[in-house]
């Protein structure tokens, strides 16, 4: 398994060992603040660095400015060579906000300059959180805005191994649902072209293309070449290629996205409506039905970030009616997510694997579960895992109650579990602080299965 692991001719010293020594064990301790002090040229970032080596976990690092992350981001690879020091920061150059003037009914597009390099830089920042754990990622307040969802996000990686067999349109078919872009002329990055019995794609996050040779519907060979020159680099035995875009939406989600746009589409045009501002209803309704049209016809419409709360469906649970249902993105159960939690008390965070610390060890006590958890107990964390994902448990305040657990079939790795969940009840305390939900809930396979279900009461804060 991959590791920090520092390479360089300097050495900590003066009070750098120290520094350091403290830094990890208020880590070990569950310190949520520290504060390293020292002046410009002290040692700071090597000091953190030994410190990111001795904790051994995924690392974000957050900078308030772009050109102090890019100067930090070459540091780390410095001292990290033979880990994964990423660089994610906003990819425009240039942004232009979207405005619209009611008194001359005069409307302004958004306009925007990406810089191709920074978001190339992005995905590759993405996919190393997915591949491996010795990932450093340096970054500024960009990384603070949602994605989509990271379950999602992996479900559309298009697994290609030498020897075994796809139909060809089946994998075009998938690249295009991954937002590439067919261009047999212009190969860049984020489109394939196919040439005979030859499928070439550039990912959106290296600089390398891939080519995959086909012999019927068996791959006869995966290389990576220079897209300029045609030049081999190297045979691979697999390959894994990740979307283009971070917006990816499966199609039953996006269907169900554009019902809660349309539903909240109708409830800001009436507010808009009964404030007599007419222009800026059937500017707002125009522009919102050209990017549910576009998202229905190619998945993608311009300012899709727009909608990442519906895209992602993020809600509030305590929002929810008395039996109005929800379903969560299916998960893909590993082999390693079952070892790790047979082994340890905690919550597998969607992204950064068990290294979150979200922990769940009060609905497990609640559940008269103690120390390490049995492996039959295994789907409880894909369920809790899935509504973490979703955003549903981000205000929980406390789990009031656990009822009717039933375990009903075993899971296996790979399996894909998603959760649903039905409201019973939603009431507001007497503080009005917080609010009580009672709801019913169950983990079912891809088989339409369910292997656990129970009830739940939950108090989350009244936001």
């Amino acid at each position: 398994m991959s590791q920090f692991e520092i390479v360089s001719d300097f050495r900590l010293t003066g009070d750098q060992p120290q520094a350091v020594d403290k830094l990890v064990e208020g880590l070990n301790k569950g310190f949520k603040h520290q504060t390293l002090l020292g002046v410009t040229g002290s040692g700071k970032t090597f000091t953190m660095a030994n410190v990111i080596e001795r904790v051994r976990k995924p690392t974000l690092v957050i900078s308030h400015n772009k050109t102090l992350a890019a100067q930090l981001c070459s540091e780390f690879k410095e001292f990290f060579p033979n880990s994964a020091a990423e660089y994610f920061v906003s990819y425009y150059d240039y942004y232009q906000p979207e405005a619209y003037i009611p008194r001359t009914d005069t409307y302004i597009e958004k306009e925007t300059d990406i810089n191709e390099e920074i978001d190339k830089l992005r995905h590759s920042a993405t996919r190393a959180l997915f591949e491996r754990r010795d990932v450093l990622i340096v970054a500024s307040v960009s990384c603070i805005y949602g994605l989509g969802e990271p379950e999602e996000y992996h479900s559309f990686v298009c697994s290609l191994k030498r020897g075994n067999s796809y139909r060809r349109d089946k994998v075009i078919r998938q690249l295009v649902d991954m937002q590439y872009e067919r261009n047999d002329i212009d190969f860049t990055r984020g489109r394939f072209r196919i040439r005979g019995d030859t499928l070439e794609i550039q990912p959106a996050y290296e600089e390398i293309a891939l080519r995959v040779e086909f012999f019927g519907d068996d791959i006869e060979r995966i290389v990576e070449i220079d897209p300029l020159t045609g030049e081999l680099l190297a045979e691979l035995e697999s390959v894994d290629i990740y979307p283009a875009k971070h917006f990816v939406t499966s199609h039953d989600k996006l269907m169900l996205a554009i019902e809660d746009i349309k539903k909240e589409l109708e409830e800001r045009l009436s507010e808009l409506r009964q404030q007599g501002k007419l222009l800026e209803a059937a500017r707002l309704e125009a522009r919102t039905n050209y990017d549910i049209e576009m998202l229905k016809e190619a998945g993608y419409c311009t300012g899709v970030e727009n909608y990442s709360r519906h895209l992602s469906r993020q809600l509030r649970i305590q929002h929810m009616k008395v039996g109005e249902k929800f379903v969560t993105p299916p998960r893909i159960v590993t082999r390693t997510d079952i070892e790790t939690f047979c082994t340890a008390t905690g919550q597998i965070h969607p992204l950064f694997s068990s290294d979150a610390f979200i922990k769940s060890s009060e609905a497990h006590q609640a559940l008269g579960f103690k120390g390490s958890i049995a492996p039959g107990h295994f789907a409880l964390s894909i369920f809790l895992g899935n509504l973490v994902g979703a955003g549903l448990l981000n205000d929980v305040i406390a789990q009031l109650a656990t009822n009717n657990v039933k375990y009903t079939a075993p899971v296996y790795p790979y399996d894909m579990l998603r959760t649903e969940i039905e409201i019973t009840g939603n009431r507001v305390a007497k503080s009005g602080k917080q609010v009580i939900v009672d709801y019913k809930w169950a983990a079912i396979n891809q088989d339409n299965v369910t292997v656990i279900q129970g009830d739940n009461t939950c108090m989350f804060k009244n936001v």
